[in-house]
C-alpha cells in the first residue's frame, strides 16, 4: 500500500482496510463536516489485490454486499452460495476446485473497480462422468459445479466462467478440464469471454435454459465471444439468446 508495508502487489493501491478507515473518518468526523466528498465518491476508491486467497472450506451463504480482498477458492465439499452481491478486484478469479459449488441464486458478481475481474475456473475431471443437478455430496474427484439460478447475473469479467484452471502446471492442467455447468434463468451480462469450455470426451451434462449472453453497445467491449466449445457433446441450450 502507499506505506509499503502491504503486499507486493499492493504498494500503489490502498488496502481494503485502508478504504475502510477512510471511509469512516471522511464521513463521520465533525471537522470535516463541510467536505463536499459523498459516501459514493469514498466508495469508488479501488482497494488493492491481496496475495492471499479468500479460501472457502466450508458451506458459506452470501447474502449481502460483499468485496472480495483477492482470489475466491472454494474446495472439495464446499459450496459457496451467493444471494446478495459479491465484488471482485481487477484481475481477481474464482477457483471452483474439484467436489465444490459455486452457486449463484438470484445474486450478482460484478467488478468492484473500473478495470474487469478474471472469471470463474471451474476444475472438471477427464477420467470421471460428471455428476448431476443439483451436485450434493460431491466426492473429492467429482467434477467442480457453477449454478446459476433465479435470475442470477455474471458481468464484467474478461472471461466469466472456464472449465479449466489456469493454476495447474502443464501436462496436468488437462486432465482438470470437464467443469460443469447449470444455468436457468440467468443473464451474463457485459463479458469479454462469457462460456468456454474445453475438451471432454464423455458426455457433458451441462444445462443451459432461458439463459441471455448479452454486451451493451455502450460497454466498450470489443470483439466479445458468447460460448466457446471445443470437442464436447451433449451440451443442452434452450430458449436462449446470445
Amino acid at each position: 500500500n502507499f506505506m509499503s508495508k502491504g503486499f507486493g502487489n499492493c504498494l500503489n493501491y490502498f488496502t481494503q482496510g485502508q478504504v475502510d478507515v477512510m471511509r469512516n473518518f471522511l464521513l463521520t468526523h465533525p471537522d470535516l463536516a463541510s467536505v463536499t466528498m459523498t459516501e459514493q465518491d469514498v466508495a469508488e476508491i479501488c482497494p488493492c489485490v491481496e496475495d492471499e486467497a479468500w479460501v472457502i472450506d466450508a458451506n458459506t451463504i452470501l447474502d449481502e454486499v460483499h468485496t472480495s480482498p483477492g482470489d475466491i477458492i472454494i474446495e472439495y465439499g464446499s459450496r459457496l452460495t451467493v444471494t446478495g452481491k459479491l465484488q471482485m478486484l481487477p484481475d481477481t478469479r474464482i477457483y471452483v476446485e474439484r467436489g465444490a459449488v459455486l452457486e449463484v441464486d438470484g445474486g450478482l458478481i460484478t467488478k468492484r473497480c473500473d478495470e474487469m475481474w478474471g472469471g470463474i475456473q471451474v476444475q472438471g475431471n477427464i477420467y470421471r462422468n460428471q455428476p448431476l443437478f443439483p451436485f450434493n455430496n460431491l466426492d473429492a474427484e467429482d467434477a467442480g459445479a457453477v449454478i446459476m439460478v433465479n435470475y442470477a447475473t455474471l458481468e464484467w469479467a474478461k472471461n466469466a466462467i472456464q472449465t479449466r484452471d489456469d493454476r495447474i502446471p502443464w501436462p496436468a492442467f488437462a486432465d482438470y478440464y470437464g467443469g460443469v455447468m447449470y444455468i436457468d434463468r440467468s443473464d451474463l451480462k457485459n463479458n469479454q469471454n462469457a462460456i468456454c469450455f474445453m475438451r471432454y470426451d464423455s458426455l457433458n451434462k451441462s444445462h443451459f435454459d432461458q439463459m441471455e449472453i448479452v454486451v451493451e453497445t455502450s460497454s466498450g467491449i470489443s470483439n466479445p465471444t458468447g460460448m466457446t466449445i471445443w470437442k464436447c457433446r451433449g451440451l443442452e441450450v434452450t430458449r436462449s439468446n446470445f
